[in-house]
Formats: C-alpha cells, structure tokens, sequence
C-alpha cells in the first residue's frame, strides 16, 4: 500500500493517496493504532482535509485499513475523517476495527461499499457511524448527508475538484474563511 502507521495517535492531514496497490489490507493506507499497555490511553485516528483515490487492496480497505483498539475495558478507540475524499478505492474505501467512527465534510464516491468497520470490541457488530454533511455512493444516515453525483471536474483523469454546480459547493457543516486548499471560502465550507 501507500503508507503503514503504527502508534496510538495517528494524524494525517493534507495528504494524497492515489493509484497505491496492497496485496492483502489497505491501499492507500493502513492505521494501527492498539494500546497494549496502558489502561488510560485510548487510540484515536485523525484523517483531514485528505484525498483516497483509486487505490486497492487485495481483501479490504482499499483507502484505509483501521485497526484502532485496546486490550482494556471501557472505550476502544475512535476515528474522525473530516473534509476528506474517498472515489474509486476498491473493494472499499475504509475497513477495519473501531468502535466509534466518524465521518464530516467528506466525499465517499464510486466504491461499492463505502464504510465496513466493524466494532474492535466486537467484530460482529458494525461501527458506531456518525455521520454529518457527507456525500456517499449509499445515503448515510445523519445530518446534512446526500447521495446524488458530485460531479467533480473529471473523475476519470483524477481531478477531484468540484465543478461549480455541484451540490458538495456550500453544503459542509463548518463555517470557515479557507479551504482546504488554502482558498477563500465564504461562508459554509464545501463537502
């Protein structure tokens, strides 16, 4: 795949994955954050303002591949992906084991099933999914969420940028002066 972290607070943020092959789990990346030695940490993932786009992986996670857990009772971890864009990773965009998974201000486009986490504590059980003001493939249950093309500029070439009649334009959760991409944003920010 394209990158491994292994510790218990991982953050990425204004990253790229795009075109990365994994022969087993995670294309683009694959996360382990598990605490096996003391009862008063608890794992957390941060992924922001990121882009996840064509990578495989050859048994899940084709974007992400989360094992976020730890070996003491009460909370097991969480992970946040915010203002980021997850098209055309296959079998997935993001898999793995996290019992609480949130999602804001993201893009999950062209993946046959966009989130398959299940819970660290018990992996027969799905996530616990938050999700606002995100566009899927699969509406999400949530505030602000919306399943209808984004229609970026051009999808097959890679350039993921939103035309200007897209309904991602304005519709984010977070009023902000500045994009992700360090542009003015007036207002609300975009998916």
């Amino acid at each position: 795949g394209g990158d491994f972290s292994n510790s218990m607070a991982v953050t990425l943020a204004g990253c790229e994955f795009r075109g990365n092959t994994a022969t087993q789990r995670g294309g683009g990346i694959r996360v382990t954050a598990e605490n096996q030695n003391d009862d008063s940490i608890v794992p957390q993932v941060t992924i922001d303002g990121c882009s996840f786009f064509n990578n495989t992986a050859a048994q899940a996670g084709g974007a992400i591949d989360l094992v976020v857990d730890k070996l003491f009772p009460g909370p097991k971890g969480s992970t946040d992906l915010r203002r980021s864009t997850f098209v055309g990773n296959q079998p997935n965009g993001v898999a793995g084991r996290c019992d609480l998974t949130r999602l804001q201000d993201s893009v999950f486009w062209a993946q046959v099933n966009p989130i398959v986490v299940k819970r660290a504590s018990n992996p027969s059980i799905d996530t616990a999914l938050f999700a606002e003001f995100t566009l899927s493939t699969t509406l999400l249950f949530g505030t602000g969420n919306l399943s209808t093309d984004p229609r970026f500029v051009d999808q097959a070439l890679g350039d993921l940028h939103l035309k200007e009649s897209s309904p991602c334009i304005g519709a984010g959760s977070i009023a902000q002066t500045v994009d992700v991409e360090g542009d003015p944003v007036a207002g609300v920010l975009d998916i």
